[in-house]
C-alpha cells in the first residue's frame, strides 16, 4: 500500500477574473520531502517566502523590481521542481457564472 498526499489551491474565486482556477499535486511523503528542500533553496536563492500569483504577476510585494528573465527564470525552475519530483499535477478552470 501507498500513501499519497495531495495539495490544492484555488484562485480568483473572489476577484473580477471571469475564470477561477484550481491546481493541485500529488506525492508520497519522500517526494513532497524532496520538493519542499529544494523549493526552500529557490527561495532562499531569490528572496521570497511564498508564491502569491497576483504579487508575482503584478512584480510587488516581495517580487518588486524583478526583471522579466528573474521572473521567467523562477517559473521555469518551479515548472522543472514539480516535474522532477511530485507524482501528478492537475490544473482545471471553471467560469465563475458557473461556481
Amino acid at each position: 500500500m501507498a500513501l499519497f498526499t495531495a495539495f490544492f489551491d484555488e484562485a480568483d474565486t473572489h476577484g473580477p477574473s471571469p475564470t477561477l482556477i484550481m491546481a493541485g499535486f500529488l506525492g508520497d511523503a519522500r517526494q513532497w520531502e524532496t520538493f519542499d528542500t529544494a523549493l526552500l533553496d529557490l527561495q532562499r536563492r531569490d528572496g521570497f517566502s511564498i508564491f502569491h500569483v497576483e504579487e508575482f504577476k503584478g512584480k510587488s510585494g516581495e517580487f518588486a523590481g524583478w526583471s522579466d528573465a528573474k521572473c521567467m527564470g523562477l517559473i521555469n525552475d518551479l515548472t522543472h521542481l514539480v516535474r522532477d519530483t511530485l507524482t501528478h499535477g492537475v490544473a482545471v478552470h471553471l467560469e465563475h457564472d458557473r461556481y
